[in-house]
């Protein structure tokens, strides 16, 4: 997700806006794909980081690229302080989705998600196609 800055230029995230962080675009010329390919590529290597051995280093990649600019002045120097938050986070979250899965299979039912319809229930849309569609089934 890039953020647009009082310039028109694209940064990281709403965080670099105002920064001396470079773009990766700007509105009226478009994102630099390649550029901003390159570093996510580059942020997402962890060789030679202690994240290369971690279990949720596909799901953290090294943390907040603004955290790693604000403490380090680097985006791509891992946040090793959020580790441990991260794990408990990640392992607090997959153990409360083991409970209700086990516990409470109905929380996860399609049905949840239509607001008191049924899942075979064919819903109308105001759409102009008025087409029938299902919603969540």
């Amino acid at each position: 997700m890039l953020a647009v800055d009082h310039e028109g230029g694209l940064n990281l995230c709403h965080r670099f806006t105002g920064s001396d962080m470079e773009t990766y675009g700007t509105v009226d010329g478009g994102i630099e794909k390649q550029k901003l390919a390159r570093f996510i590529e580059d942020r997402a290597d962890r060789t030679d980081k202690g994240c290369s051995t971690c279990r949720i280093r596909n799901i953290c990649a090294g943390g907040c690229y603004h955290e790693s600019y604000a403490h380090f002045s680097d985006p791509m120097k891992p946040t090793y302080h959020y580790c441990d938050l991260m794990r408990d986070w990640v392992d607090f979250g997959i153990g409360v989705y083991g409970e209700l899965i086990a516990g409470a299979p109905a929380f996860f039912r399609i049905t949840s998600c239509l607001g008191g319809h049924s899942a075979n229930e064919t819903l109308e849309t105001p759409e102009p196609e008025s087409r029938p569609r299902r919603h969540c089934g």
